[in-house]
């Protein structure tokens, strides 16, 4: 239903879907419900079926929804065929390398296991894949909206499944490709306009000492403001950024204005009194 708040500071995301779950149990005795088609179980009912032991394997967080009464039903049909939807929302870990910030695109994967049993009782399988006996209720994931994260574009890759030390899981894969706009406007474009204002000094007369170090100095200052004000908004790695080294190039040109400005002037001063 919705992908949202996707946090590069505690390296998560928002996860709000529904799940239906499907499976078979040929031990029940459907005799007394007398069933002509699906019916729909009360919530007590929950108690006396067999129930799949799923657990979301990377979530941080999660809830049912339970407003006004628990957003879960059961139905059942004639051949013995249990249907569970339930509506969930999750904040899912997403472990994010942000070496190629603010051009990245994070994979991040939400996992589905069985909690106690094992292979050899019950293996999950999405209802999607081919040889799944409820390929025709659809996808096996189906966005119900365009869904656009403010900061990220997302795409949803195929699911797969696999055994894991002896369990089942089923992985869900989203990427997201973050947009570039807000850093362009907020960092690209406002760093190189400095870096070109500092250039301005190469114009100017080199005894104009006083003009040349103000123009120098406040590039300067602006540029480490920028810097200090990217960390704010991106977690304390311990490794360089993408975007780090933007702006400690652009911080290295400004400097090496103030630098070959203070060459010229010690020339110029050096040449005159060679002169005189």
């Amino acid at each position: 239903m919705d992908v949202d708040e996707i946090r590069e500071t505690t390296m998560d995301f928002r996860l709000h879907f529904y799940q239906n779950e499907y499976w078979r149990d040929p031990r029940l005795n459907l005799e007394v419900l007398n069933l002509t088609m699906t019916k729909v179980l009360p919530p007590s009912a929950e108690s006396t079926l067999w129930i799949p032991d799923i657990v979301y394997d990377n979530s941080k967080w999660g809830e049912l929804f339970q407003f006004s009464i628990p957003n879960t039903v059961i139905r059942i049909s004639k051949d013995h065929t249990i249907m569970k939807t339930s509506r969930y929302s999750f904040r899912v870990a997403c472990p994010m390398n942000l070496n190629l910030y603010p051009i990245d695109i994070q994979n991040c994967i939400f996992k589905i296991a069985l909690i106690k049993n094992t292979v050899d009782k019950a293996v999950l399988q999405w209802s999607g894949t081919d040889d799944s006996p409820y390929k025709h209720y659809g996808p096996s994931i189906a966005l119900m909206q365009d869904i656009q994260p403010l900061k990220h574009r997302m795409k949803l890759h195929k699911p797969y499944q696999a055994i894991e030390c002896n369990y089942s899981f089923l992985y869900a894969n989203f990427s997201f490709v973050r947009r570039l706009t807000g850093s362009i406007i907020n960092v690209y474009v406002p760093s190189s306009i400095v870096v070109t204002l500092s250039w301005l000094s190469f114009w100017l007369d080199v005894n104009a000492v006083p003009a040349r170090i103000t123009l120098g100095v406040t590039a300067i200052l602006t540029l480490i403001t920028q810097v200090l004000q990217s960390r704010s908004y991106t977690p304390p790695v311990d490794y360089v950024k993408a975007l780090d080294i933007w702006l400690f190039a652009c911080t290295f040109f400004v400097s090496a204005s103030l630098i070959e400005y203070a060459f010229a002037h010690q020339s110029g001063e050096y040449t005159r009194k060679v002169s005189t």
